[in-house]
């Protein structure tokens, strides 16, 4: 077992075995992390059984900024999709999205963001692990996941563990019409 390197925090992430979401695949749903450099890429390490997999999400914003992430692909049930389109509403919104509305927006569907809400922007919908289970039919025990997803043979625990959230991605946007041409040239210059 090795220590990960702490210095890796200011190195960026390599976009390597990157899943690319498809403009057709928006809004995507997944439980997991939000990758923010190289030392979250190596630390957050998982057993294989878990189907875990690392996904770059392009913001809805004039910059078609990459975001990544790593989880687990979630298939909500119809009651989230009206949420879904409430929450690509706020894209298309010239206005500031508070936080506030948004946790109203959540508390209609019994959902929180209490230890979450620091990820949430335009077109990244943040919502507590806990609510897993609210918002996928397919049951999902959060608790093996914190007891057994993390492989720690190579990291040890300590670095290797993080907070389970939910993210709800979308790409509608006010400045273009869809990704897939931007995720194109993305990967092209990797």
């Amino acid at each position: 077992m090795n220590l990960i390197d702490v210095d890796l925090a200011s190195e960026p992430l390599k976009p390597t075995n990157c899943n690319f979401i498809a403009d057709k695949n928006y809004p995507f749903c997944i439980l997991g992390f939000q990758l923010k450099n190289a030392y979250d890429q190596q630390r957050l390490q998982f057993k294989k059984r878990y189907n875990i997999f690392d996904y770059v999400h392009i913001l809805p914003d004039s910059n078609a900024t990459p975001l990544f992430f790593r989880g687990i692909s979630v298939i909500p049930t119809q009651t989230i999709n009206t949420l879904f389109k409430q929450l690509e509403a706020f894209n298309t919104s010239l206005t500031e999205l508070p936080l506030k509305r948004y946790e109203h927006v959540l508390s209609e569907y019994r959902l929180t963001c209490k230890d979450c809400y620091g990820s949430l922007q335009r077109g990244v919908y943040p919502i507590d692990g806990e609510c897993i289970n609210l918002i996928t039919n397919n049951h999902i025990d959060l608790n093996d996941l914190y007891a057994n997803a993390f492989d720690t043979d190579n990291v040890p625990l300590f670095q290797s563990c993080g907070y389970f959230t939910v993210y709800i991605l979308s790409n509608k946007s006010i400045y273009r019409t869809g990704t897939d041409k931007i995720v194109l040239n993305f990967q092209k210059n990797i």
